[in-house]
């Protein structure tokens, strides 16, 4: 089985929700149940059609600061007033690290990312 890619990305799905996954994959997930949470997990269900081994959780960070940069510029040319995180994972497997990344991307965005 392949497994998630370890670089972050910002992503539109189908429906047009931008997702920015800080953590891909939910071990804790699958770990008592093989269908997921709830025993029906739709991002377990996707990897499981894409042949991803969605039983490993793989932390998902940037490249450098320029993929950061880059990151950050394509969120302030988005027109959607929020960005999902969590779509393929969970990012409680590891809350430190969605913490780190987004402060990082806090710090880099301003004032302007954190709206109510």
């Amino acid at each position: 089985m392949k497994k998630y890619k370890d670089i972050i990305s910002l992503s539109k799905n189908e429906r047009g929700i931008w997702d920015l996954d800080t953590i891909k994959g939910c071990a804790s997930g699958l770990a008592l149940n093989p269908l997921g949470c709830y025993g029906d997990c739709y991002a377990a269900k996707t990897a499981k059609i894409y042949g991803i081994d969605f039983g490993t959780s793989i932390e998902r960070k940037f490249l450098n600061e320029q993929h950061r940069v880059r990151i950050v510029n394509n969120i302030n040319r988005i027109d959607m007033p929020f960005i999902r995180i969590g779509c393929a994972g969970d990012p409680s497997e590891n809350w430190q690290h969605t913490i780190n990344i987004l402060s990082e991307l806090v710090r880099l965005l301003g004032s302007q990312a954190v709206q109510y």
